[in-house]
């Protein structure tokens, strides 16, 4: 995944995501957004090499689609 035109391998997405998701009010959006949390910063840890991150949010994706 190229992410070269975002600033800093892609955090300021995946930044904007997880604020988007602490402001959600009601369930399925707030699960819509915790599913796209986690894929956003699965696919910018995996070129950045932040391997603890990228298994945190590979347990969490499931736990945000059951």
């Amino acid at each position: 995944m190229d992410m070269d035109y975002l600033p800093h391998g892609g955090s300021a997405l995946a930044s904007i995501f997880v604020v988007a998701t602490c402001t959600m009010r009601k369930m399925i959006p707030l699960r819509v957004f915790g599913i796209l949390t986690n894929v956003i910063l699965i696919g910018v840890s995996i070129p950045t090499h932040n391997y603890p991150t990228m298994v945190l949010h590979a347990v969490l994706l499931p736990l945000n689609a059951y």
